[in-house]
């Protein structure tokens, strides 16, 4: 598992685990008012370090000067048993691919992108300020 960045400041994560998808259609945790495509990427610990090196960047970047969001709004935590994940969720379509570069049709995507899958993500770090 690695994070690397890309040209256009995102970052690829390879061979993350998926969790709690919701990427067929978007949902809405409770209390929130917006509906949005979610999945949290589990991380090992190497690309949790690396990780957490980049939202500090993000952060620093961001919030020059500023009051920084609590805790519970940044997407990089951990479980209750103190597994590493990053929650990305966005409220458009998440473009979704086969490994060989197809795209998934809808009626297929919660077979393929199941909680266990083993997936390539390309994330955008954001803070909102």
């Amino acid at each position: 598992m690695a994070m690397k960045r890309l040209k256009d400041g995102t970052y690829m994560m390879t061979g993350v685990t998926l969790s709690y998808p919701s990427l067929a259609e978007p949902s809405a945790p409770p209390g929130a008012t917006k509906a949005k495509f979610s999945a949290q990427l589990m991380l090992d610990d190497e690309t949790y370090a690396e990780a957490e090196a980049l939202v500090g960047q993000v952060l620093a970047e961001n919030f020059k000067g500023k009051k920084k969001p609590v805790e519970q709004s940044i997407a990089l935590r951990q479980t209750e048993d103190g597994e590493p994940f990053i929650k990305a969720n966005n409220a458009s379509r998440p473009v979704l691919m086969h490994q060989d570069k197809t795209p998934v049709a809808q009626d297929q995507i919660e077979s393929v992108f199941y909680p266990g899958a083993i997936v390539n993500a390309k994330i955008e770090l954001r803070a909102n300020t």
